[in-house]
């Protein structure tokens, strides 16, 4: 099965201690979004869990962790590096600072587990086609000898989101901006993706396959699965399913497109309550939750999968502080 921490908050930015000790004692805790009195518990060990899929716009947190975390799961990475600045990412590092860190990260894991996220696309006064285009050059010229591929999207509403100052691409806009991105990543030899669009690229060497597709995983990961199912989670989306470990009302980057947050006030209200040591991202269990364990096992089809161990760290994968199999709580 695949995991991921990353799209309901940003564990990797603000949560990395929870993560590193939830990856040491092998196993996390999960509210139901819709039940929160139901908790799912998941083992985090490489006999069920065939990737973690990390999203982050700031892996500087997890840089010391890296080696550790890879040792006890299979990673891919996802890298948010965007044109805007902080008054629609106000928590988020500058663009410099990002692309310093991106790099950085490609060394430890290998560019082949690197996605560069380009999204979501939109528009206000400031942030104009040409804009865009110039930023997304700047950026290829640094990211792209560090990175598998780039996805890019539009703008989508999502209940809750806060559209103020936010516009979505026309038609128009939207031929001019992806005209304009073809061309560019073509010049770096950068492999294109478009989520969940409407519309059809491939005319100019994009692609439409999903953000976490089967074949992505098996390119990046050196693995075959069997058939993994789709979770559609919005219209147009067709990525496999994946476990999230996260908690909505949780990030604090702040972003003004985001659709996880609901106010200011309950992220402050669940950082609060966060404590590194819980098995739970946020607070703790309470009286009458019921704690289930989550069914896992790996997809993977026999004989394909390989442990995927960064250089020097072949000997430490059956070390049991790492991959938790001491006994650890929650452990059939």
């Amino acid at each position: 099965m695949l995991l991921l921490a990353g799209q309901r908050t940003d564990i990797v930015t603000w949560y990395t201690p929870w993560l590193m000790n939830r990856v040491r004692e092998g196993f996390a805790l999960v509210r139901n979004p819709r039940c929160p009195t139901k908790v799912n518990r998941y083992r985090l060990d490489r006999s069920v869990v065939d990737c973690l899929v990390l999203c982050s716009k700031n892996y500087q947190p997890l840089l010391p962790h890296v080696r550790e975390l890879e040792s006890a799961l299979p990673l891919l990475c996802y890298a948010t590096v965007t044109a805007y600045g902080r008054d629609l990412e106000p928590g988020v590092p500058d663009r410099a600072k990002r692309v310093a860190i991106v790099q950085n990260l490609s060394r430890l894991v290998g560019k082949e587990r690197i996605i560069w996220r380009y999204d979501p696309v939109l528009f206000t006064n400031r942030y104009t086609v040409d804009v865009h285009l110039e930023t997304f050059a700047a950026l290829c010229a640094r990211l792209a000898p560090y990175v598998h591929c780039c996805i890019f999207s539009f703008l989508h509403h999502f209940p809750g989101m806060e559209q103020s100052s936010l516009r979505f691409a026309s038609e128009a806009q939207e031929d001019a901006l992806v005209q304009g991105l073809a061309r560019i990543a073509q010049q770096y030899q950068l492999p294109m993706q478009n989520c969940a669009s409407r519309r059809d690229f491939s005319h100019l060497g994009i692609s439409s396959r999903a953000c976490l597709s089967q074949s992505l995983l098996e390119e990046t990961l050196g693995r075959r699965f069997v058939p993994l199912p789709v979770r559609k989670s919005r219209p147009g989306c067709h990525c496999v399913e994946a476990r999230d470990l996260g908690t909505y009302d949780s990030c604090a980057n702040g972003c003004v497109y985001c659709y996880a947050n609901t106010s200011p006030a309950r992220v402050r209200a669940s950082m609060s309550r966060h404590d590194p040591s819980s098995p739970l991202l946020i607070g703790h269990l309470h009286k009458g939750d019921v704690v289930t364990d989550a069914p896992q096992k790996s997809d993977c089809l026999p004989g394909s999968a390989r442990q995927l161990l960064l250089p020097g760290l072949e000997g430490m994968a059956g070390l049991s502080g790492l991959t938790g199999l001491s006994g650890a709580p929650g452990r059939r």
